[in-house]
């Protein structure tokens, strides 16, 4: 398959997009998509927590690799998470030496209630949007994460093989 030549002018303006999204307004959003409350989420976190929830039980391995995170990160989240009761920690059925982990009914319900936090803003930043518009983006923003996730699976871990080493 030949690739599109992009105009340069428009990728730049795809990133420059993505970096304001990833930089300042997404992040001063963080309250209204995840909570007020003292012992709110962080974005992170709640990621890790609808995931855990999404099937019965998850070795601690499995949920790393699923979250493309190191496994040593993921065991500090777990400890928060834990500490809220939001999840709870049991050992793995098939090795007593193994941990799972699974969510809690409270963890459920946060699970619940924050999405629907999330989809009220974004019904409202979206307001000036047609429907089809909105499905387009969707769709386009869809594809996109497909493309980085298909680049970034072509990446060896630490590899930094795109960096110019001519700046």
């Amino acid at each position: 398959m030949v690739k599109a030549q992009l105009d340069p002018d428009v990728v730049q303006r795809v990133f420059e997009a993505w970096r304001e999204l990833r930089r300042g307004a997404v992040r001063r959003l963080n309250d209204d998509f995840y909570g007020r409350w003292p012992d709110a989420l962080d974005p992170a976190q709640m990621d890790i927590l609808e995931v855990i929830a999404s099937r019965p039980s998850w070795r601690m391995s499995q949920l790393a690799q699923q979250l493309h995170l190191d496994p040593s990160t993921v065991t500090r989240s777990i400890d928060r998470l834990v500490a809220h009761k939001l999840v709870r920690r049991v050992p793995a059925a098939d090795d007593g030496r193994g941990v799972q982990v699974r969510v809690t009914p409270s963890g459920r319900a946060l699970c619940k209630k924050v999405p629907e936090s999330r989809r009220e803003v974004m019904q409202e930043i979206l307001r000036e949007f047609s429907p089809r518009e909105c499905d387009q983006l969707a769709r386009l923003l869809e594809r996109m994460a497909g493309g980085v996730a298909a680049y970034a699976a072509q990446l060896e871990p630490g590899d930094s093989s795109w960096v110019s080493t001519t700046w």
